[in-house]
């Protein structure tokens, strides 16, 4: 959580330096520099804190709750307010060979092989839906 004070005297920004997703960020992207200047807010996902080889959920428009993991898939339970555009945003080594929402082919989802992250779009909806990461 970072936030410039509003009683700030004047001078430079204050620059934070690094890979971060600023989760009041619709659309999850990713920011190498963050000036906090008098009153802002931020809440900030450090890109670089952020370990190991296996897919990780960093951030999501919705609920999205584990449902398995396998070696080459990952499946979670998703559900959100309807009507509402759903995202999720993981960290994966490999760029996925398909998503899946309940067995329909997803075509909105992007990956960034230098971030190693991957966008997944979906239009949200309250009753639980299952979606799946093949690798």
């Amino acid at each position: 959580i970072a936030s410039g004070l509003d009683e700030s005297i004047g001078g430079q920004p204050f620059e934070l330096d690094g890979h971060f997703v600023n989760l009041f960020d619709s659309e999850l992207q990713v920011q190498e520099k963050i000036s906090l200047v008098a009153g802002a807010r931020e809440f900030l996902v450090d890109l670089d804190s952020i370990s190991g080889h296996e897919p990780q959920l960093i951030a999501s428009g919705c609920r999205a709750l584990l449902k398995h993991r396998l070696p080459h898939q990952v499946t979670y339970i998703v559900n959100g307010v309807g009507n509402t555009p759903g995202i999720m945003l993981l960290r994966t080594a490999k760029a996925p060979l398909s998503v899946t929402l309940d067995g329909q082919n997803l075509k909105d989802f992007n990956y960034s092989p230098k971030d190693k992250l991957l966008w997944v779009r979906f239009p949200n909806v309250a009753q639980p839906q299952t979606l799946s990461v093949n690798f």
